[in-house]
C-alpha cells in the first residue's frame, strides 16, 4: 500500500514500534491518519535517502502517525514541511495523554511530498527515546485511542499558538519531557512539575492542598508525597529523603507507585486543560493565581470531575516491577 498523500501534497509522518490492534488504515480527520505495518510502499529512492537501518525500522513499524496538506511548492523542503512536522508531533504526543504507551527504540520522523506522483522524502530524524512507567499496563494503540489523540492533538496546537500563555506551554511540554526520563524520581520530578505550572504551589503543603481541586480526597496525602520526591530530586536528594521509612524493598515499591501515581496525575491536568479552552483565560500568564482565589466550588465548577487516583491505581501490578537487579 502507497501513503494516502496526493500529488501536490506534502506530508510528515512517524513511525513506530508500539502495541495496536490497528489492522486497517484510519483516516482520522484534519489531514491525519493512522496505518499499520507494511503500509509505506519502500522504493529504491527510499531506500538510498533513508540508509539501511532507517528503512528497515520504517518497514517493521506497527503504527505510522500521518500528517498531510496541500502545498504550492512540492518540490522544496520549507516551511509547509515544518508545519506538517509540528502537527504530527502534536498527534504523536497526544497519544501520551490517552493512556500508558508502550513504545520500543526510537520512532522515525520523516517528512517530504508527492511531486508528480512520486512520494519522496526531504528529511529524516529521529525520536526521543521513551521509558514506559513500570507497575502500569502497556496501553496499546487502539482506533479509539487514536480518535481521540486526533482531537486532543487539535487543542494542543491550539494551545501552543495562544499567545500570553508561556507557564501552560512549559507545563505541557514539562509532562511531554517526563516520559523521557528513565530514573524513577526524576520521572516523578517531571511530572510533578507539570501540574505544578496549573498549582502554582510554594511548598508540599499548598501542593496538597490545591490537588484537592483535580483528585478525590483520599488521594491528597499521595500528592504531599509526589511533592515531596519532586523536591527531592530537585535538590538532589534520595528519592525517599523525609517520607516515612520503609524497608528497602517496600521503599523501593513506594517509588514505583508514586512514579505511576505522579503519571495518572500530571495525564488528567493535562488532558483536561487542552481539551478545554474555556479554561485557559483562566491560567493565562497575566491572571496569576485568579483561579486559586474562586472558593472550592466555583474552582471544582470550572475544573470539572476530580480523577479518582485511588480508582486508576488498581491497574497498577506490582508483578511488572523489574528485580533490584535488573
Amino acid at each position: 500500500m502507497k501513503l494516502p498523500v496526493k500529488p501536490g501534497e506534502k506530508f510528515a509522518l512517524i513511525s513506530l514500534k508500539c502495541g495496536t490492534d490497528l489492522s486497517a488504515p484510519l483516516d482520522l480527520g484534519a489531514g491525519y491518519f493512522a496505518l499499520p505495518e507494511g503500509s509505506v510502499d519502500i522504493t529504491d529512492h527510499w531506500k538510498d535517502w533513508l540508509g539501511s537501518i532507517r528503512t528497515g525500522a520504517l518497514r517493521d513499524a506497527d503504527v505510522i502517525l500521518l500528517a498531510t496538506g496541500p502545498t504550492a511548492h512540492p518540490e522544496v523542503l520549507d516551511g509547509d514541511n515544518q508545519t506538517l512536522l509540528r502537527r504530527v508531533d502534536a498527534l504523536y504526543y497526544a497519544l501520551f495523554l490517552t493512556g500508558p504507551l508502550w513504545i520500543g527504540g526510537q520512532g522515525n520522523r520523516l517528512t517530504g511530498a508527492n511531486v508528480d506522483g512520486r512520494v519522496e522524502v526531504r528529511s529524516a530524524s529521529n525520536l526521543n527515546m521513551v521509558f514506559h512507567v513500570r507497575g502500569l499496563p502497556n496501553g496499546l494503540a487502539t482506533e479509539e485511542r487514536l480518535r481521540r489523540a486526533a482531537k486532543l492533538a487539535e487543542g494542543l496546537l491550539a494551545l501552543l499558538a495562544t499567545r500570553g500563555m508561556r507557564r501552560m506551554k512549559l507545563a505541557v511540554n514539562t509532562f511531554l519531557k517526563a516520559f523521557q526520563e528513565g530514573d524513577v524520581s526524576e520521572t516523578v520530578h517531571q511530572f510533578v512539575r507539570s501540574v505544578d505550572g496549573i498549582s502554582r504551589a510554594w511548598n508540599k503543603n499548598q501542593f496538597k492542598e490545591r490537588c484537592g481541586t483535580f483528585v478525590t480526597p483520599g488521594d491528597l496525602g499521595a500528592c504531599r508525597e509526589l511533592y515531596m520526591i519532586r523536591s527531592n530530586a530537585e535538590h538532589f536528594h534520595p528519592p525517599d529523603a523525609m517520607l516515612p521509612p520503609l524497608p528497602r524493598a517496600q521503599a523501593r515499591m513506594r517509588a514505583f507507585r508514586r512514579a505511576a501515581e505522579s503519571e495518572l496525575l500530571a495525564r488528567h491536568c493535562m488532558e483536561r486543560l487542552i481539551e478545554t479552552p474555556e479554561l485557559w483565560p483562566e491560567f493565562a500568564d497575566d491572571k496569576a493565581d485568579s483561579f486559586w482565589r474562586y472558593d472550592d466550588q466555583e474552582r471544582e465548577r470550572r475544573w470539572g470531575a476530580r480523577l479518582d487516583l485511588g480508582a486508576a491505581m488498581t491497574e497498577f501490578d506490582e508483578r511488572l516491577i523489574p528485580d533490584e537487579d535488573d
